[in-house]
């Protein structure tokens, strides 16, 4: 009780803007505390402060407890709810991120088999000469040398047949990519 006979609440609830100022002073930095020890973050905890004493003022005529249970109590419950809504939201982000993470890889195999794909078509489309060296070399892993010995041509023959397979490929697969854009 104040010297005027009227409790600190019954002030409050008539609007006595100078009380609630102290209150804010008195109160603010242990609210903080609370807030920062569950929230880790000042920005947070000083906006849960604030909206508590937001709150205060806005419900002032409904309140029915003391003044500082009350301010103590909405911090609490602030505090506690935004954590659930950022492990909410965190959650949401771990299942996106694993979303797209599955999604990218199945992307990535889609484009390899496209991939592979096109180069297969490629490689069949070569004349007969070329598309031998050019598999026993790529695919076989076979030397010119090697090659050379098998087919009974010179080392040169070899390279130059996979140097213009290569070329005819790189050209089939661009006219692809020519055909799909266009």
């Amino acid at each position: 009780m104040s010297k005027s006979g009227k409790s600190d609440l019954q002030k409050l609830k008539e609007g006595d803007k100078a009380l609630f100022r102290q209150y804010f002073h008195r109160y603010h930095q242990r609210l903080y505390c609370f807030a920062i020890q569950y929230l880790k973050s000042r920005e947070l905890s000083e906006e849960v402060v604030q909206e508590a004493f937001i709150k205060l003022w806005t419900h002032r005529k409904k309140v029915n407890e003391s003044i500082p249970g009350f301010l103590f109590t909405t911090t609490k419950n602030l505090t506690f709810n935004l954590i659930q809504k950022n492990k909410q939201r965190m959650l949401n982000q771990l299942r996106f991120e694993h979303y797209m993470n599955q999604l990218s890889v199945e992307e990535v195999k889609d484009q390899h088999a496209r991939k592979k794909m096109l180069l297969q078509k490629a490689v069949e489309c070569l004349p007969d000469g070329k598309k031998k060296v050019f598999k026993m070399k790529a695919e076989q892993g076979l030397t010119n040398e090697e090659i050379a010995d098998v087919l009974g041509v010179t080392m040169n023959t070899v390279k130059s047949q996979f140097y213009q397979a290569s070329k005819l490929i790189k050209n089939y697969i661009e006219e692809q990519k020519q055909i799909r854009v266009g």
